[in-house]
């Protein structure tokens, strides 16, 4: 059987680094493409540094690969309104270098990691690929174009591709640096410090987890789908109150959150369960239980106080409404 080669952008990344070791395991070569100066050695990976907006660093890693799964991207909604000529340039001008490395090396397929932020604030729920595309914050904008490029590169030049919107991402070695509900109340957890909820906690979020969403990126490879575009979630959607009590610790302290955000955000699946055949095997409770197993990788942080998050949110009201935790 003929070894199929990988190329995984942002390869040394919280999904990135999952997704690797799932392809290894399914028999792949990898080449991880990074930006990284300092990288863990790996005999089954092959570590590439270099730039998604380089042509040629893009062409050379890409030559006869059977697939690009691009995970390349700067995530940080909070940063991306104070730098969104750098959100634009990496996510939208990287993505169109990937892509014409893909045509030149003609590249069998691309699969990209695009983002249920693209939906806004929907007033369908649960949400579907046929909801219509309104983003609130610059990386959600630059998300959306690179998607539109990604299907307009495929029709034009005939390059299978596919892009999976992704829910809430959770999971083993995520980002501390991004934002989320997860590098908030973790951090706390650890320090047995009360956990910070914004209102009353009952607006419900969508969490998927990596491994679910790594199946999901091989799925869409190993499948037929081409120009297509799948909502990949958990399949249910979990009130902040529950991820608490999951999480567990002493106390909560509650703060207002000036923004406008939704109640209720939750992808449905049905597309990637039917053309894919698949679905998300973890759940939420087995997710945080294997976080909380490993709490240590949270030690180097420091808690956000409820003043932090207060001043952080009202600082954001200068912007447009953001869906929030």
């Amino acid at each position: 059987m003929k070894t199929r080669k990988a190329v995984i952008t942002g390869g040394t990344g919280f999904i990135g680094t999952h997704l690797s070791e799932i392809l290894i395991h399914n028999s792949f070569e990898v080449r991880s493409l990074t930006s990284n100066q300092k990288i863990k050695k790996d005999l089954a990976v092959t570590y590439w540094k270099g730039d998604i907006r380089d042509l040629d660093f893009m062409r050379n890693a890409c030559k006869d690969a059977d697939v690009i799964f691009h995970c390349a991207a700067k995530g940080n909604m909070t940063e991306s309104f104070t730098k969104p000529f750098l959100y634009h340039d990496v996510n939208v001008n990287g993505t169109a270098t990937v892509l014409e490395a893909a045509r030149l090396e003609s590249v069998k397929k691309v699969i990209f990691l695009s983002s249920a932020m693209c939906y806004g604030i929907p007033d369908e729920v649960p949400t579907s690929e046929s909801a219509p595309i309104s983003p609130t914050n610059p990386y959600a904008t630059s998300k959306v174009m690179a998607e539109r490029l990604l299907l307009d590169w495929g029709k034009y030049y005939r390059i299978p591709v596919v892009s999976l919107r992704l829910s809430l991402v959770y999971g083993p070695l995520m980002s501390k640096t991004n934002g989320t509900i997860f590098s908030i109340l973790f951090p706390q957890r650890l320090h047995n410090l009360p956990l910070t909820v914004c209102n009353d906690g009952n607006q419900r979020r969508d969490f998927v987890h990596v491994q679910d969403v790594c199946r999901a990126a091989l799925a869409a490879f190993e499948s037929h789908a081409d120009q297509q575009v799948f909502n990949i979630g958990g399949g249910v959607a979990h009130t902040v109150n529950e991820l608490i009590r999951l999480i567990g610790g002493s106390n909560i302290l509650r703060v207002h959150d000036p923004r406008a955000v939704p109640d209720h955000l939750e992808l449905d699946i049905t597309r990637a369960k039917n053309i894919l055949r698949w679905s998300p095997e973890i759940d939420l409770n087995q997710g945080v239980q294997e976080l909380l197993d490993d709490i240590r990788y949270w030690s180097n942080e420091t808690p956000l106080t409820p003043l932090d998050l207060e001043n952080r949110m009202n600082d954001w009201t200068d912007y447009q409404a953001t869906p929030s935790i």
